[in-house]
């Protein structure tokens, strides 16, 4: 995806199952590089899972429900 310029949306973004939500920017850049940037920070538990892949799910302002 080309960008003529980076998008930064403001959210809430929590793993799936946990009640407790940080909050934070996502930043959509070119090359289709995405970051997130947390004020907090997400349980151990979710870093040290075992198989599967790890997910985020997230609200970002405009009312968009997101995963990453």
């Amino acid at each position: 995806m080309r960008l003529k310029e980076e998008i930064v949306r403001e959210g809430e973004f929590w793993p799936p199952g946990d009640k407790k939500s940080v909050t934070g920017n996502i930043l959509i850049i070119e090359n289709q590089k995405i970051i997130l940037e947390v004020n907090g920070s997400i349980s151990d538990e979710f870093f040290m899972a075992s198989g599967g892949s790890r997910r985020l799910n997230g609200f970002i302002e405009r009312e968009v429900l997101v995963t990453l």
